[in-house]
């Protein structure tokens, strides 16, 4: 029973570690990709900015090793895919593939009058994300458009290995608190179960010490109502119904006489609260009236009891504080 104690409780606070990790995880994972994306984004269109105005200078000074240089220039920065430099007739005037040099590709120049002046496209080739940057530029009224390709590749690679060195690192971390969690809950549940078996007798024994001191108290104050009740014995007879409450107005004692008030319905009723159990409005009010007279009891004529008479006496201690009341209720010619 300890062992298995301290399985769930280590189970338990392991799980919501790593639930808490998993949270962080997310969320972290979440904005390393957004900074990541974005310093992408502003690495191409640095260098955009940077070689648009030196390949335009090349073109306008019909300069080709110039234009051949700056495009392995454009190659040899980082996540490069791809760099082609088109006239508005779609034809391919320098490439990172010497193939594609003096191509002409029709659908491109079809849509090159409606690019912006520096445009990004996201799409994914062959389950990569590529970045492509755009950038047109004029010279002699002639349109010219600069496109780089970018890969996400690389700063998805990175983003896995981060990914596997967190999951790495949490499962060393779960194992830890998993073992830390186990021996703690041990050393708790040790110092529970230090309680000795005599300590434990004694409690119980205290607790039955208390009940049977509880019981006798209430013997005794049943015993002082009864004495109260034989002085005065005018009254107190077998056509008399007695009923004896506590401090909460809970019925303690009732004689056989008293079950003829008392709610029939009710199968317990010693314990019960007294309003529970009578309905006459009168006599409910007549005890709650008493508690306004200290140790003299008020009396009064039911008229829906059929004239009885009900006698209600309210006892309480030295501080003003109720200990129990007393009521009877007898036939008017006593």
């Amino acid at each position: 029973m300890k062992n298995n104690l301290q399985i769930k409780t280590s189970i338990i606070s392991t799980l919501f570690l790593i639930f808490c990790l998993a949270v962080f995880l997310i969320f972290e994972y979440r904005n390393i990709n957004i900074t990541l994306t974005e310093k992408f984004i502003s690495q191409g269109k640095f260098l955009l900015n940077v070689y648009t105005p030196l390949i335009k200078q090349a073109i306008y000074s019909k300069d080709d090793t110039s234009l051949i240089d700056y495009i392995q220039n454009i190659m040899e920065q980082k996540n490069i895919v791809s760099a082609v430099i088109l006239d508005s007739e779609g034809k391919v005037l320098g490439s990172s593939n010497s193939n594609e040099i003096g191509k002409i590709y029709g659908s491109i120049a079809k849509q090159f009058s409606k690019q912006q002046t520096q445009k990004v496209i996201k799409y994914i080739e062959n389950n990569t994300e590529i970045y492509e940057f755009c950038n047109t530029f004029n010279i002699d009224n002639k349109e010219y458009l600069l496109k780089v390709k970018f890969s996400f590749l690389e700063l998805k690679k990175f983003l896995d290995w981060y990914l596997e060195k967190f999951l790495i690192i949490t499962l060393i971390i779960s194992i830890f608190w998993f073992l830390f969690m186990y021996f703690f809950a041990k050393q708790i549940i040790v110092s529970i179960l230090k309680l000795k078996k005599s300590e434990q007798e004694n409690l119980i024994l205290k607790f039955q010490e208390e009940k049977k001191y509880i019981e006798t108290e209430k013997n005794i104050f049943k015993n002082r109502y009864e004495k109260y009740l034989k002085i005065t014995g005018k009254i107190y007879n077998d056509t008399t119904a007695v009923i004896l409450t506590d401090y909460d107005n809970k019925i303690i004692y009732f004689n056989e006489k008293a079950k003829n008030i008392l709610y029939n319905n009710k199968t317990k009723i010693i314990g019960e609260h007294i309003f529970n159990l009578i309905n006459n409005i009168e006599l409910i009010e007549l005890i709650k009236n008493s508690s306004e007279f200290s140790n003299e009891s008020i009396e009064k004529e039911l008229k829906s009891l059929n004239n009885k008479k009900a006698k209600v006496l309210s006892i309480k201690d030295d501080n003003n504080n109720l200990v129990g009341s007393v009521i009877l209720i007898y036939d008017t010619n006593h």
